[in-house]
């Protein structure tokens, strides 16, 4: 209620209205995105970074995730904003380097299954039993991380309807979050080796590479790849619209239609 009646919220140097400051931290983390993503997206392929900025990356997201509890006032909305912000790159960022492993499970499976190649005929068998391994293990981390989240949402639904919505337990409920997250994320890192990448060369460096393979897909988009293109200009619009509709479509449900949170989520 106190922070229904404190109308505008400071964030950084601005002054926003209270119901956009979702939205202003999700335009603040995807601008982070871009310049992360096209300057430093090569560490998950060249050198030995790739579980420790996993590691990092998820870690720092789910402590972000825990400042939460310091920032249940209306006076410290903002603090709650710039924690959104840093969760939200955090993890985005952290996925590269999760994705980055994928490859390798591949030709793990692969080897394990097919061996070296030794003639065109095999090297064909080969791809395609690649391609099936990807799509499988692809789809089987989706599979298990949506029933994941869906377990987690029942879970905190019941949770918040058996406690009325209380602050307490909006609380005790964020540090669970954070501790989700958390257990999640260490349990997979259990599992990962810290597989070294490609040898980066002496005279380039992170940001030169990682710029240089940025233009060289944007240009193979822009030949040869239509397909490819209208798909990620499609996901782009679906997925911003999608985010920006969810974000909205919550403060309307709970300030306008006075919905009870286990009912929103």
């Amino acid at each position: 209620e106190e922070l229904l009646e404190a109308s505008r919220v400071p964030i950084l140097i601005w002054e926003v209205h209270y119901a956009a400051c979702r939205q202003v931290a999700d335009i603040i983390s995807v601008i982070m995105q871009v310049f992360a993503f096209t300057l430093f997206s090569s560490m998950a392929d060249f050198g030995d970074l790739r579980k420790r900025m996993l590691a990092a990356f998820t870690y720092l997201g789910a402590a972000s995730m825990f400042l939460h509890v310091f920032g249940i006032s209306a006076d410290r909305y903002w603090l709650n904003t710039l924690l959104i912000t840093a969760s939200s790159f955090a993890f985005s960022f952290a996925s590269v380097f999760y994705n980055s492993y994928l490859p390798l499970l591949v030709d793990v499976k692969v080897h394990s299954e097919v061996g070296e190649p030794s003639s065109r005929a095999s090297r064909r068998d080969s791809t395609r039993a690649w391609e099936e391994a990807s799509a499988e293990i692809s789809a089987r981390g989706l599979v298990w991380g949506y029933v994941a989240q869906i377990i987690f949402v029942l879970l905190a639904c019941a949770w918040l309807y058996e406690t009325s919505g209380a602050w307490t337990t909006y609380i005790a409920f964020t540090v669970t979050c954070a501790l989700w997250a958390l257990g999640m994320a260490y349990a997979a890192l259990l599992q990962l080796r810290g597989v070294a990448g490609k040898e980066l060369a002496i005279e380039d460096g992170f940001v030169a590479v990682s710029v240089r393979r940025l233009l060289s897909t944007l240009q193979a988009l822009r030949k040869d790849l239509t397909q490819m293109r209208i798909f990620l200009l499609s996901w782009c619009v679906h997925s911003d619209g999608a985010a920006t509709v969810g974000a909205a479509a919550t403060t309307f449900a709970a300030k306008e239609l006075n919905m009870p949170a286990f009912v929103i989520m």
